[in-house]
């Protein structure tokens, strides 16, 4: 039987890894990921199993001298996900210190590190006595939030605003959100509602990689590599993620059949313009049916459409701009 083609994704922090790096080592980093994704089991990536990595998936591929990418192979299915990009002694500490899980509820392919010292230092703003600010949220409440089960007696623990962004870069993006609505004061309905959290107990098989890349919440952080265009417009401008990783929230409004007009509220910053963008790609890509058709993009100064239309070339092939 014929092998199915390789199913390869990126994750967002190798576009950070890549913007840290010397323009002669990102580079070298964009060739290395065009070779991973024409042959991610080429004999000349030079994997490696990684002493002490906290997930036995976890494999080192080197990029040049210095180099490592992590990528984690499933054991079933043909995925490859590449995860992060480092000098090889950093490389292979965040394979020590990281894990790789599909959350059972929200299927959300969450990638988080494991609770640091410095996450644990007790804020000035607490004392003792200070009530943990999720104390009225039960263990169900909280994964269904995108928690994950290992990590609820640290998310008990926290006691103040400032503790809680003491743990921003070990808990999943997602399971941030959550928490920061919840302590921001918002009600845990308005949470799920507004983060698009779809119903409880979906019960997502932690092995199910392919699924979970399919899911809202991962297509945040995770990118399936399906085209070369769009892959290379990728790694030439890697800080400019949104052109890739959306947020569930602005999927929802993207990705949707709308019956009528539709107003969307946010202040600055909240990615209204980034929204309306995607949009209209997809619009052109999947809702014209005839040549002549076209989508019409309208704001509200000259400036301000030049800079949306410039955007628009960044991320978009040469037929889709034509209708748009």
């Amino acid at each position: 039987m014929k092998q199915s083609a390789p199913t390869i994704a990126i994750s967002d922090d190798v576009l950070t890894c890549i913007g840290r790096l010397s323009p002669r080592a990102g580079t070298q980093v964009s060739n290395f990921i065009k070779k991973f994704r024409e042959d991610p089991q080429s004999p000349g990536l030079n994997y490696e199993r990684i002493a002490n990595a906290s997930d036995s998936r976890f494999r080192s591929v080197r990029i040049n001298r210095d180099l490592r990418g992590i990528v984690l192979k499933p054991d079933g299915g043909n995925i490859h996900l590449l995860l992060w990009v480092d000098s090889h002694d950093e490389a292979y500490a965040w394979a020590v210190r990281s894990k790789a899980r599909v959350h059972p509820d929200t299927g959300a392919l969450q990638v988080y590190s494991t609770m640091s010292r410095k996450a644990q230092t007790p804020s000035t703003e607490a004392t003792p006595e200070t009530p943990a600010l999720f104390r009225n949220y039960s263990d169900r409440k909280l994964c269904r939030l995108g928690v994950p089960a290992d990590l609820l007696p640290t998310v008990r623990s926290i006691r103040s605003e400032a503790e809680l962004w003491n743990c921003k870069d070990n808990l999943p993006g997602d399971a941030m959100d959550s928490l920061e609505l919840l302590e921001a004061g918002f009600q845990y309905d308005e949470v799920v509602r507004d983060l698009e959290i779809s119903g409880t107990g979906k019960g997502f098989k932690s092995n199910d990689f392919a699924g979970s890349l399919k899911t809202d919440h991962s297509k945040r952080k995770y990118w399936v590599v399906d085209n070369e265009d769009e892959l290379q417009r990728m790694l030439d401008s890697p800080l400019e993620k949104w052109r890739v990783f959306l947020h569930p929230t602005q999927r929802s409004l993207v990705e949707r059949d709308w019956n009528g007009p539709v107003r969307v509220l946010g202040g600055p910053g909240t990615g209204k313009t980034v929204a309306a963008m995607h949009r209209a790609r997809w619009l052109a890509r999947n809702w014209l049916r005839h040549d002549n058709e076209r989508i019409l993009f309208t704001t509200y100064t000259t400036n301000l459409a030049a800079d949306i239309e410039s955007s628009l070339k960044s991320f978009c092939d040469s037929p889709t701009l034509q209708r748009i």
